[in-house]
Order: C-alpha cells, then sequence, then structure tokens
C-alpha cells in the first residue's frame, strides 16, 4: 500500500505487468507414470550398471563359495552357543543363589517361630504355675 494525498492506494503485483503467462500454464502440466510423450526414458546400460551383482556372474555354482559359506555359517553357530550357553550359566546361577538364599531364610524363619512358640508356650506355663 503506498500514500498518494493522504489516501492509500493500492498497487498491483509484478505479474500483472509483466505480459506473462499464468504461472501454472508455464510449469507444464503432470503426466501419469503410464504416460509417455513418445521419448524413450534413459537407462543406465545393464553392463556397466553398478547396481549389478557381477559375482553372481563370475561363479560358478560348486566353484569354492559353498566351503566359505559353509566356514561362516559355523562360525556364527559357535559364537552364538557360546553367547547362548554363557547366558544360561549366568542364570543357573543365579538360580542357585536364590535357592540358597531361600533356604537360609526358611532357617531364620522357623528359629523365629520356634523362638515365638516356646515364649508363649513358657508364658502359659508361667500363668498356669501362679
Amino acid at each position: 500500500m503506498a500514500l498518494k494525498n493522504g489516501k492509500t492506494q493500492k498497487i498491483s503485483g509484478r505479474l500483472d505487468k509483466s505480459g506473462c503467462e499464468d504461472k501454472s500454464k508455464r510449469l507444464g502440466c503432470f503426466r501419469g507414470s503410464s504416460e509417455s510423450d513418445g521419448d524413450e526414458s534413459v537407462r543406465t546400460n545393464k553392463a556397466n550398471s553398478p547396481r549389478e551383482d557381477t559375482f553372481r556372474q563370475n561363479c560358478e555354482q560348486g566353484e569354492g563359495t559353498s566351503g566359505k559359506i559353509m566356514e561362516r555359517l559355523s562360525l556364527i553357530e559357535d559364537a552364538f552357543i557360546s553367547y547362548v550357553q554363557g547366558h544360561q550359566q549366568q542364570l543357573q546361577e543365579t538360580l542357585d543363589e536364590s535357592k540358597i538364599k531361600e533356604k537360609n531364610f526358611l532357617g531364620i524363619i522357623n528359629r523365629l517361630k520356634q523362638d515365638v512358640y516356646d515364649f508363649v508356650s513358657s508364658d502359659i506355663d508361667k500363668n498356669s504355675q501362679e
């Protein structure tokens, strides 16, 4: 907005004076993925493609890779079994420790029960003798 003689005056935007087509017409139109304008799409040469799996082309079956695969599989198996057995051993040690603590606790509770029983019995005996 600009002021002219103390009154506001509306200033038009740049596109109105530029003489250009509407923005949406200049950008073109959207085509669906199946439409084509007649040009062929550009694709890389498959032989030179970096994504191509050249390993499978260069190795014939039974050419020594199966031994390496079996070796790696054996290493993975050994590592996993070692991990699991170590974890099982820790669990077993924790279980054994828990059982010992339970046994000690029950022994203490049984002695306390016996002390309470003896105390109550001796108190009853004292009251009956008086």
